[in-house]
């Protein structure tokens, strides 16, 4: 395995950020949370980031964050992303919104310009606090709900929203904390995979989508399976294609960790980098056509900075960590490829 650290100096140094796709081009798209922007980053133009404001969210009032992002299966230039309204100072978020938008013109960042088109899905009335989102279909949603301890299936056209799944490995380690179930990943077989922040879990389920593939009809297909336990509390999760593997990141201590899903050594773990500063956003680019082995994965993460407060119980009563303070001293990527 081989890593390699790449810095990502342009990326806004106040910012943070929770989640990003891969374009076909090979570029990046950045959900910025503490903002509603959009970043597009080339980050393997011949070792020189080159980044750009793609758009900014001003269609309705009263969002300020673009929590998450998500591709939609079969399309190259529609994404969905997970909307809110972000209070840093109470760490409390709000008017949760599902919206999907297309890009058109040139967003390759070599010239020109590009146009972002939103459209928007539903809202998120029975929230509790929404992290992650990964689409099943070209129709079907999933989102987590960390506070509730849920996994949600949203259908993309009617915007219905049903709770899919609940189960005790989704719920945080004590009643003071709200972090339980926190990312989502599918891998090529349909098998959906989560991490729980404080519990330190891997888990897997797989679902069954009926023939009209919507959100109403989307089932739970057997039981909710922990894979792995034993890691620090982890933000980002990728998952490799073919379910064998998993990476980690764990914003608190900096660590990026590798997990076993298969074989003699599931649920095993192996460090792979321990110096990142707040890694946060974690994701799988595909093979680039060209590439001198067309077999391997890139895994892209994202660090934020580094937060310089301690725990805040009194005034929130949660057991959240206050991120209020955030002193972002450094950006960059670690790219590791695997056979």
């Amino acid at each position: 395995m081989e890593v390699q650290v790449r810095l990502l100096t342009q990326l806004p140094s106040n910012g943070l950020y929770e989640g990003f796709v891969v374009v076909p081009n090979g570029s990046l798209l950045v959900a910025r949370a503490d903002a509603p922007e959009l970043y597009q980053v080339d980050y393997n133009d011949n070792g020189k980031e080159e980044i750009q404001l793609l758009d900014r969210f001003q269609e309705v009032p009263d969002i300020n964050s673009i929590i998450n992002i998500c591709a939609i299966p079969g399309t190259d230039e529609e994404f969905i992303v997970l909307l809110g309204f972000f209070d840093m100072q109470a760490m409390l978020v709000s008017n949760y919104q599902i919206w999907r938008f297309s890009i058109s013109g040139n967003s390759s960042g070599g010239g020109g310009s590009a146009s972002v088109r939103w459209t928007r899905v539903t809202s998120l009335d029975d929230a509790g606090f929404f992290l992650s989102i990964v689409a099943i279909s070209d129709r079907v949603l999933l989102v987590t709900d960390s506070a509730r301890h849920r996994v949600y299936s949203v259908d993309l056209i009617t915007g219905r929203a049903e709770v899919l799944v609940t189960h005790d490995s989704f719920k945080p380690t004590t009643k003071d904390e709200v972090f339980g179930i926190n990312r989502l990943c599918l891998d090529d077989m349909g098998t959906v995979w989560f991490t729980n922040s404080t519990r330190s879990l891997v888990g897997k389920f797989c679902i069954d989508a009926s023939q009209d593939g919507t959100a109403e009809t989307t089932r739970l297909a057997g039981d909710v399976e922990i894979v792995a336990e034993g890691f620090p509390a982890s933000d980002g999760f990728a998952v490799l294609p073919d379910g064998s593997a998993a990476y980690l990141a764990t914003m608190y201590d900096g660590k990026l960790l590798r997990v076993s899903l298969m074989g003699t050594d599931k649920g095993s773990i192996t460090d792979v980098k321990h110096d990142l500063v707040e890694p946060t956003a974690v994701g799988l680019v595909p093979p680039r056509p060209g590439s001198e082995d067309g077999r391997k994965h890139e895994l892209c993460v994202i660090c934020h900075g580094q937060v310089d407060a301690t725990w805040n119980r009194q005034d929130h009563n949660s057991g959240w960590r206050d991120i209020a303070d955030i002193v972002r001293r450094v950006k960059g990527t670690v790219t590791v490829t695997e056979d």
